[in-house]
């Protein structure tokens, strides 16, 4: 399959040659190929025919079309619901509910990153002066490259800058040092990696709303708080914002979640643990925003789909996986539905 589509093969393509490659590349023996062939159906119904998961998930990694449907109608997902590959309909289950990235996924080079002094810079300046910091993750990078980068989530420090002295750039630098995180090769942060200006709020919104995609997608996560007011582990907590970050990473079975303290010395041991097993995050929509009663109950508004959308994807977690963090899930789920959040 790796083969087929690195010398070309359209992840989309459907009819007889479409299955041929599928065939080939997963060397499927089926007794009735030849009506499997005339199907005008893509890689990804044939994967789900015949059951074949890796196929699948490697189809997904590259977005390949869940939509189309076949000569009988029916979408990939219908197909393995049909011949009870449970899988993965739990798989494309998932994959439906998390959607797609309103924005670019831009992420700070490893290098560049490192290469910063002073304090982090603001996206539109990161893009323009900063040479080689910042990388637009197209989705056939993202491929190989999600393994790779971590998410920063933290509290800002000040109104108009997260870290206007420049301690938590030199905190991420050094941990970057460490060797926990010699894997990885990016580094998404807010204030460098979403619009910051202010004649673009429709944009900026657009990567808020994307902010759960971009959690759940990175292989690794780091929850930076400090030891002054402001910034403290409980204050972080309390975020609203926070905690649908930390929702987001711990609705993902390959996401290695940390906490760090920005005030510590790096070479303290307990510079950076890792999150409690079986940590369950408090509901975001209960959580504390900015402004007054009104504004903040806006913000809630405004993260209720994508809370809502993470719950449906804990709850879909195989077995016995995660049993808290379903039981959890599902209290939040009857909270939004007690809210009327979803309208």
């Amino acid at each position: 399959m790796r083969s087929c589509l690195g010398k070309g093969a359209n992840i989309d393509e459907v009819g007889t040659i479409a299955f041929r490659r599928f065939r080939a590349a997963a060397a499927l023996r089926a007794a009735d190929r030849a009506a499997a062939a005339r199907a005008r159906a893509s890689p990804l119904h044939f994967a789900c025919l015949f059951g074949r998961l890796e196929a699948v998930e490697l189809l997904l990694t590259l977005r390949a079309n869940t939509t189309i449907v076949d000569n009988c109608g029916n979408t990939a997902l219908e197909l393995a619901r049909m011949f009870q590959h449970n899988e993965i309909v739990t798989l494309l289950e998932i994959q439906q509910l998390e959607g797609e990235a309103e924005y670019p996924f831009w992420v700070c080079t490893r290098d560049g990153f490192l290469r910063l002094s002073g304090i982090l810079p603001p996206h539109e300046q990161a893009i323009i002066d900063e040479v080689g910091l910042m990388m637009r993750l197209t989705y056939q990078f993202m491929t190989t490259m999600l393994s790779v980068i971590l998410f920063v989530s933290h509290r800002w420090l000040s109104l108009d800058h997260p870290d206007p002295d420049g301690i938590k750039l030199r905190h991420l630098q050094a941990l970057l040092r460490l060797p926990q995180f010699q894997c990885v090769q990016f580094v998404w942060i807010d204030y460098c990696c979403i619009s910051q200006s202010q004649g673009r709020e429709e944009m900026k919104q657009r990567a808020i709303n994307s902010l759960a995609f971009y959690a759940r997608n990175c292989a690794h996560f780091l929850a930076l708080h400090g030891e002054s007011e402001g910034c403290l582990w409980e204050e972080y907590e309390k975020r609203g914002w926070c905690r649908l970050e930390m929702q987001a990473a711990t609705s993902s079975k390959a996401t290695v979640m940390w906490i760090s303290n920005f005030h510590r010395n790096i070479a303290d041991k307990y510079v950076m643990v890792p999150f409690p097993d079986g940590y369950a995050v408090e509901n975001p929509l209960q959580g504390v925003f900015r402004g007054e009663d009104e504004e903040q109950e806006n913000e809630r508004k405004r993260i209720a789909p994508m809370v809502h959308r993470l719950c449906q994807i804990t709850t879909l977690l195989p077995g016995e996986e995660k049993p808290f963090l379903k039981y959890k899930a599902q209290e939040m789920l009857n909270y939004i539905q007690r809210k009327q959040y979803l309208g």
